[in-house]
């Protein structure tokens, strides 16, 4: 069951993630969408409309200009026409460029408007040239005649400035629908991140929960929650080569429970393993308070090692533990030596030298041990 879960979340997972490039490639798409748009409106819209409609107001200087020179013949007021005929020039290049990309302008501009600005451009040239050739009579009686031009134009204009709003209008609800879109995406994307973030967050802690059942099922006893026979042995060499550096002393206390075969043979197993764990319980009272590895070592034996311990410190807290336990009450009326369950108790506590293995501190305890239980329920140092 717990496979299937997991290859479940696993398959979800990777459809969100799936999702996730699909949303962003779309994403990606739509933004440079927003950039085409927007290129159009910088490069193309705006220029092109902004050309197309100071048409009117260099004619107007045109218009000025000439104007000036009949009335005055002063040919400074040619300047203005200059400057207003040399702007129209660039004003028509720039339409040119761009009209291509806006055929209703460019039906405007070709059937319309260039021909009337040709025409009045006509007109000038014409008005000008009669001054110069001293026809300054014929020149102002032509002067009605050029308003009417100029009046054309500016209703071509209108129409003009009309297609500009829609022009720029259109360019930039194409760039806010562009905008909107992505938006949504980029909401979506937002969206599918924070499921996956969940999502994996779930995976990961049904995951850690998983790895610290397995880590648990490796190095800790199922019977009594302490660390096992494995994990003892990893954390002995560990703490043993540690010592080797640092010089501080370690300690090693081993306890078995006095004539538990009896008791198992006469409470019966299911007994055995409660007693097991009501000792082991006392163990991690005891030892609460210190930094210490209670460990089952196996069968009814247990270790629990002390670190930078010194050994009348390891004594007294051995002989607290074995005093713990006799003070339970657990009936053994089966014991040859007590009416309750006890213990016996060897320390061991060594310095350990670069050359020595961690084997040696086990040795020690053991061979205390093994003088404990001579005489029961009591604790015995190794003395080397």
């Amino acid at each position: 069951m717990k496979h299937f879960h997991n290859n479940v979340m696993s398959i979800y997972l990777l459809l969100v993630i799936i999702l996730l490039i699909i949303t962003s490639v779309s994403s990606y798409i739509s933004i440079t969408q927003i950039e085409k748009e927007t290129n159009q409106i910088l490069v193309d819209a705006i220029p092109f409309s902004r050309a197309a409609e100071n048409l009117l107001t260099q004619l107007v200087n045109q218009d000025t200009g000439v104007r000036g020179f009949i009335s005055t013949k002063n040919e400074d007021f040619l300047a203005p026409y200059n400057i207003g005929k040399a702007r129209l020039v660039d004003h028509l290049k720039t339409i040119r460029l761009h009209q291509d990309n806006h055929p209703i302008m460019k039906d405007i501009m070709e059937e319309d408007a260039l021909p009337q600005i040709e025409i009045i451009q006509e007109y000038f040239d014409s008005q000008i040239a009669l001054v110069k050739d001293g026809n300054v009579d014929t020149a102002r009686e032509r002067l009605d005649y050029g308003k009417v031009l100029m009046d054309r134009y500016r209703d071509i204009h209108t129409v003009v400035e009309q297609d500009i709003t829609n022009i720029i209008n259109h360019a930039w609800n194409k760039s806010n629908i562009a905008t909107n879109r992505s938006k949504v995406i980029i909401l979506t994307n937002l969206s599918l991140m924070l499921i996956i973030g969940i999502a994996a967050t779930v995976y990961f802690m049904k995951l850690n929960e998983l790895n610290k059942k397995l880590v648990s099922m490796v190095t800790i006893d199922a019977l009594t929650q302490l660390n096992n026979r494995f994990s003892f042995d990893q954390k002995l060499k560990k703490e043993f080569e540690q010592s080797q550096k640092t010089q501080e002393p370690i300690s090693l206390l081993l306890f078995d429970i006095d004539h538990f075969k009896r008791y198992n043979d006469n409470y019966g197993h299911l007994k055995g393993d409660v007693c097991l764990q009501q000792l082991a319980a006392e163990v991690r009272r005891t030892f609460q308070d210190l930094n210490a590895y209670p460990a089952r070592y196996g069968g009814e034996e247990f270790a629990v090692i002390l670190l930078n311990c010194m050994l009348g410190q390891a004594t007294d807290k051995a002989d607290q533990l074995r005093a713990n336990i006799e003070a339970l009450k657990l009936t053994h009326e089966y014991s040859p030596t007590h009416s309750y369950v006890t213990v016996s108790v060897g320390v061991a506590t060594l310095t350990p030298l670069p050359n020595q293995r961690p084997q040696i501190l086990i040795e020690q305890a053991d061979l205390a041990l093994y003088k404990a239980k001579e005489t029961r329920n009591t604790v015995e140092v190794f003395e080397g």
